[in-house]
């Protein structure tokens, strides 16, 4: 069995289903990366403080994605590429070049009724108005395990991370709490 992720690009042109397998849920070990990314290279990319993502096999993808007239990719590195939507420019994708049937989501480009829920209605309370929603996938999927290029952290701000953490990639250092 497996849960379903549905995502794409802001502009709509770029459409993928995720199907994750149940006994991989939640992705929460060290080998899986699920985690966050304080390098200078994924905040540029993303445009965000910590960005997330999640690793994922191809054969799990539909469609294939790179196959797609706007998918683009940018060498970054001599180990990875990111990939992104040539028409809205939305940051998709981080891989390292080498082929291991791997693909790293950012988590950002799930659909919102798979992170957030379905909008189920709509209350007002003493804060305002607000929607309220079915429960969702993304809170198996949200959680980062591990926090990758530590040392770039910001004072005050993304330094309060839990997980394991790393001062730079996973293959450099023994992780930390």
């Amino acid at each position: 069995m497996s849960m379903t992720f549905t995502g794409g690009c802001l502009c709509g042109a770029i459409r993928y289903s995720i199907d994750y397998p149940n006994d991989k849920l939640p992705p929460s070990n060290l080998t899986t990366q699920n985690g966050t990314c304080q390098c200078t290279m994924c905040r540029k990319f993303t445009g965000s403080l910590l960005p997330q993502s999640l690793t994922v096999q191809r054969s799990w993808i539909t469609p294939d994605i790179t196959t797609l007239p706007t998918f683009k990719t940018y060498l970054s590195s001599a180990n990875g590429e990111r990939s992104f939507c040539s028409t809205c420019g939305s940051s998709l994708t981080f891989n390292y070049r080498r082929d291991d049937g791997e693909i790293e989501f950012y988590l950002g480009t799930l659909d919102e009724e798979v992170l957030a829920g379905k909008i189920v209605g709509e209350k007002t309370d003493e804060n305002g108005p607000h929607f309220e929603r079915e429960k969702a996938l993304g809170s198996q999927v949200g959680k980062a395990a591990t926090h990758i290029f530590y040392e770039n952290a910001v004072p005050d701000v993304t330094d309060n991370l839990q997980g394991k953490k790393f001062w730079r990639d996973r293959a450099s250092g023994k992780p930390f709490e």
